[in-house]
């Protein structure tokens, strides 16, 4: 098997790969656009085909790892830290845990099975070195003999995270599970076919302009163990009404 890569989202570091204008500022300028008012009516009649269109493009052409076969299996395969990469071997399990918040949350439409191959997974984690032109997680959409298929990468030497998330790790070391399992969650819902969210409240945010100390000590609070992390609901209504939408399409 072999896997071919391409670029794709990534959570508090970079933008997407392709510039979009938001949806928001479009409809403004386009309304900026056209002064008279004989010509808003049908102006009104345009933006609304447009937001149709461009809603029901976006969630039926977007990339997702789809399942082998009906039974809704997504093997999955977990490598080995990187050197210097400062992984932990109980990084392993905030992975499975994200994985198993993903698949109880949407009803079990999909079930993530390990395998006991890097070749034969349809979604593989990568833990990886900083490096100052990179984010924290990202995932890149790839395909395995010709099935859609994702990498996801996560940085997870806490020295490197951005400095008041650095200094609360420092004050409180399971904090930097929330992180990295927040993380996780989120570049899986990259994988599962999900764009980035305006909510903060969403695992789907990615971190605007630095802000996502409070995102994470918001998570921090609901938990008192690091074993508390997989008996907490993380995934939002908002996240979880867009997975179905997405899935529900044929």
């Amino acid at each position: 098997m072999g896997w071919a890569i391409g670029g794709r989202q990534d959570l508090d570091g970079n933008e997407d790969s392709v510039f979009r204008l938001p949806r928001s500022e479009f409809v403004f300028r386009f309304w900026f656009m056209v002064g008279s008012s004989r010509f808003r009516l049908p102006a009104v009649v345009l933006l609304g085909a447009f937001h149709f269109a461009s809603g029901v493009t976006a969630d039926e052409s977007r990339f997702r790892v789809m399942p082998l076969d009906a039974s809704g299996v997504i093997p999955y395969f977990i490598a080995d830290g990187a050197d210097r990469s400062q992984f932990r071997a109980s990084d392993t399990q905030l992975a499975i845990w994200a994985l198993d918040e993903w698949q109880r949350r949407t009803g079990r439409v999909l079930r993530f099975e390990r395998a006991e191959r890097e070749e034969s997974a349809l979604l593989r984690f990568i833990w990886l070195p900083w490096a100052e032109d990179a984010a924290l997680g990202r995932m890149d959409p790839s395909t395995v003999d010709g099935h859609p298929a994702a990498s996801i990468t996560v940085r997870p030497d806490e020295n490197q995270f951005r400095p008041t998330v650095r200094r609360g790790v420092r004050v409180d070391p399971l904090l930097r599970d929330v992180v990295l399992y927040y993380v996780c969650l989120h570049e899986i819902g990259h994988a599962l076919g999900l764009s980035h969210s305006s909510n903060p409240r969403d695992v789907m945010w990615p971190g605007n302009n630095g802000v996502t100390l409070p995102i994470y000590e918001r998570y921090r609070h609901l938990i008192q163990t690091r074993d508390d992390i997989p008996r907490t609901s993380w995934l939002s209504h908002d996240d979880l009404a867009r997975f179905t939408e997405i899935w529900s399409v044929p």
